[in-house]
């Protein structure tokens, strides 16, 4: 068997999508709530397991750029637990500039998640809408936040 030659597997063609198919696609998606995310993936190009690691402060939006500095990645051995890790090489951490379009989406997509938040707390409190959670609890909101992230980052990740 040492003679013998290991067949190849052949090697498939990648196929991206046109423009045309990229607009149709994120059009057809824009209702159900994953439109940002598709349309951060189809600019920027990154791996599944970088954009799963990303947070909201990897963005600097003032320069309108994302860095990529970690991955997020299954430990088979640790019981399939999920970790962050940083990139295996020095070249996987990388700064990527974004579009204006992109990055207006990504605010208003990050506006909705925080106003969701917010619809959770007010029905917790028995407010009758968030605006009365927003007059008695805004000055906790901004690092409050950060600090919930951060938390759940811990309970779900380790």
């Amino acid at each position: 068997m040492l003679a013998v030659d290991r067949p190849r597997a052949a090697k498939k063609e990648m196929k991206a999508f046109t423009p045309e198919q990229v607009k149709a696609f994120l059009d057809a998606i824009e209702d159900a709530g994953h439109g940002s995310m598709f349309a951060f993936l189809f600019e920027i190009g990154c791996r599944p397991t970088e954009f799963h690691a990303l947070k909201w402060a990897d963005i600097n939006w003032q320069a309108g750029k994302v860095t990529i500095q970690r991955n997020l990645v299954r430990i088979k051995s640790g019981g399939g637990k999920w970790t962050f890790s940083e990139p295996k090489t020095e070249k996987g951490r990388r700064t990527i500039p974004l579009s204006k379009s992109l990055i207006e989406q990504l605010l208003k997509h990050r506006r909705a998640q925080n106003e969701q938040r917010l619809l959770v707390v007010s029905e917790r409190l028995g407010h009758a809408n968030i605006n009365i959670t927003l007059e008695v609890y805004s000055h906790i909101f901004p690092g409050m936040q950060d600090e919930a992230t951060e938390r759940l980052e811990k309970l779900i990740f380790g």
